[in-house]
């Protein structure tokens, strides 16, 4: 379906052969459309910005694991939920900390991300995949998914970005831009 937020893939430098952080928005599975498109983004909750509106699929991607959405659980994350997570793991990781976990929404399950060095390991709850990436190349993608997420929401759905209610949120996420 459509991909408007697009994918970092390719080569990287340092152990990796292909990293891919990416999503992909789709209609929401029972109602059959999508809420950004239905909605008064300037005046709706916080919480529809972060988990009712740009849902969709994770994709995931390091080599070792496929940490997406997509296959098991018919993804249905958040796109901002999702570019908020990732921007937790970037402040933990560039802060030093050793052990970092992504949870999932309403679900006890879990990535977990352990520094070794200058690699970060990736395990996830969910399947034996085990995945190893340089810490400056998942930072860079993170990071670079994030601020085209956050340009393509402005560019697309300005008026999410004035809504009052989630001020918070595009104060954090805008830093990338």
């Amino acid at each position: 379906m459509d991909d408007p937020i697009g994918r970092i893939g390719g080569n990287v430098a340092d152990k990796i052969s292909d990293i891919e952080v990416g999503f992909r928005i789709t209609n929401h599975p029972f109602l059959g459309y999508k809420k950004e498109d239905r909605i008064d983004l300037e005046q709706a909750w916080s919480s529809d910005i972060l988990q009712g509106a740009f849902m969709g699929d994770v994709i995931f991607r390091l080599p070792g694991g496929d940490f997406s959405t997509i296959e098991r659980d018919s993804g249905w994350r958040g796109l901002v939920e999702w570019c908020l997570t990732l921007d937790a793991a970037v402040r933990s990781i560039t802060a030093g900390e050793v052990e970092h976990r992504i949870s999932e929404p309403d679900s006890n399950e879990y990535i977990r991300i352990r520094r070794d060095r200058t690699d970060l390991v990736f395990s996830w709850t969910q399947s034996s995949d085990v995945a190893r990436i340089g810490v400056g190349a998942f930072l860079q993608a993170a990071t670079d998914f994030i601020r085209r997420s956050v340009a393509w929401i402005g560019d697309e759905y300005p008026a999410a970005k004035r809504n009052r209610q989630a001020l918070y949120i595009w104060e954090r996420l805008n830093t990338y831009l």
